[in-house]
């Protein structure tokens, strides 16, 4: 409780990943970085209608929407202002990172690799466990912990098969590494799934649960080992543009806004049947009402952006805290979660760059293009650690190949081809379908039908999950 007189102010991170949530009860006045605390206070709840829709649709709910109508997160750039009243203030927008004239990618890598590798010193001056899959970004956070000598522990978490777990094998067989796997095999997804799955919705007030519960335990698992935990959260998401919706983090149905600026031919509607028969929406207009939100949002980005800055924007200010966000938030009840990518001196001089994804083209599909969004890592490894940039990842090349005509040729005969040495493409893809089908077994009154969904449509998982948390959520918090 935040008392008049006080004068205080309260601010999370610099893109507001870190949730901070506010009440007003009675004419008093409550703030707390925990979304179940302030139920505590609360005389009466009254469930939001559009919070999971907007999950299912959006993967994000829009604005300072929360599972209860009482309770509002603080949106990106908001921070508490306590003198005689509490006050919500913005101090920034995404877009506010734009620049007119961005650097170009050949000016700014070598400038940016050295900025990377010098800051990145300060994430690793103690023992700590550093994420390694199949990607480049822990690949580059891997290379700097083995510049800096540090005393470091790989890991990363997933089934045998896939290449989150197979690359990291290989790489720690080839260098030597220090290297843990969390398992998510048959006893995860029979044992934990569903514990990890719950603790994941309280902590996160409904947000996450069924849809990335691994991340929290293999958080948990490896801070047995490391209370530091340096991890790539969002590298991708910097450096990569959007191409085509998928089922982690980017909606068809905000891509299809963006590009078509016509809520009928949205691939939401698509998709209306199977979010009825999850008992998501009821009727058409559901859609159509979600729709008019995302618009709502839309329409308070100024017109002078671009299709690919207003779609960065939705994901910076929306998607990614509400992914991202609660992985870190959640992870650090157990361990300190370290992100070097969106360090702020880092981030503020990758913001002015072609380096990053924020002013290419809207789903570019050439791939030497997309090729700039990957520039930056062989820049740093071979520098930090040259042997590593020459090993090939999950994807079938090395970081060494993106700097040379070979490389790329061979990246192309790859896709051509559908060669890729790994199985897997989801980080825990089959865990979670496993470990929620066996929630749907015990849960009689949950229709079977979504077993089903869950087994034959891969890309309808995310709708399943959300579905599923909105079922076990509503169980805990009416309980309370």
């Amino acid at each position: 409780s935040l008392k008049q007189g006080a004068g205080i102010e309260i601010q999370a991170d610099s893109h507001s990943l870190l949730p901070l949530y506010s009440v007003n009860i009675n004419e008093e006045d409550y703030a707390s970085s925990s979304f179940m605390a302030l139920t505590k206070y609360l005389n009466s709840k009254t469930e939001n209608p559009h919070f999971y829709k907007d999950l299912a649709l959006f993967y994000a709910p829009l604005g300072s929407a929360t599972y209860l109508k009482e309770i509002k997160r603080l949106q990106y750039g908001e921070k508490i202002v306590w003198h005689t009243e509490l006050s919500i203030v913005n101090t920034k927008r995404f877009y506010d990172y734009f620049v007119e004239y961005p650097i170009s990618v050949k000016e700014s890598t070598a400038i940016l690799a050295e900025n990377f590798i010098q800051n990145v010193q300060a994430y690793l001056q103690e023992p700590c466990a550093v994420v390694l899959t199949g990607g480049f970004d822990s690949r580059t956070l891997t290379a700097c912990a083995h510049y800096y000598a540090t005393d470091f522990l790989s890991f990363s978490y997933g089934r045998k098969g896939n290449g989150d777990v197979e690359n990291p094998l290989f790489l720690a067989k080839k260098l030597g590494l220090d290297y843990h796997w969390v398992e998510l095999e048959e006893e995860y997804a029979r044992q934990q799934h569903y514990v990890s799955a719950r603790e994941s919705l309280l902590l996160s007030g409904g947000l996450s649960g069924f849809n990335s519960p691994h991340t929290l335990y293999g958080t948990k698992e490896m801070a047995c080992y490391r209370p530091i935990h340096l991890v790539g959260y969002l590298g991708s998401e910097v450096f990569a543009a959007a191409k085509k919706g998928n089922d982690e983090l980017i909606s068809q149905v905000v891509i299809d806004y963006i590009e078509n600026d016509e809520n009928k031919l949205n691939y939401a509607y698509n998709i209306y049947e199977t979010l009825q028969r999850l008992e998501i929406v009821n009727e058409q207009e559901d859609i159509s009402k979600a729709l008019e939100r995302l618009q709502s949002y839309i329409q308070t980005i100024p017109v002078k952006f671009s299709k690919n800055q207003i779609f960065s924007s939705f994901m910076f200010e929306n998607v990614l805290r509400a992914v991202f966000g609660v992985f870190i938030k959640n992870g650090m009840q157990y361990a300190k979660i370290r992100v070097p990518f969106v360090d702020d001196d880092f981030f503020v001089r990758l913001s002015r760059t072609k380096l990053s994804s924020f002013y290419r083209q809207f789903l570019e599909n050439n791939l030497y293009k997309r090729m700039d969004g990957q520039r930056l890592y062989p820049a740093i490894i071979k520098r930090t650690w040259k042997e590593l940039n020459s090993l090939a990842s999950s994807k079938g090349y090395a970081p060494s190949d993106i700097d040379n005509g070979i490389g790329i040729y061979k990246m192309i005969l790859s896709k051509l081809l559908n060669i890729n040495p790994y199985k897997g493409k989801l980080i825990d893809n089959r865990s979670n379908i496993a470990g929620s089908i066996y929630y749907i077994q015990k849960e009689t009154e949950i229709n079977q039908d979504w077993k089903k969904l869950l087994e034959n449509n891969l890309m309808i998982n995310a709708l399943v999950y959300w579905a599923l948390s909105k079922h076990e959520f509503k169980k805990i918090i009416w309980r309370k």
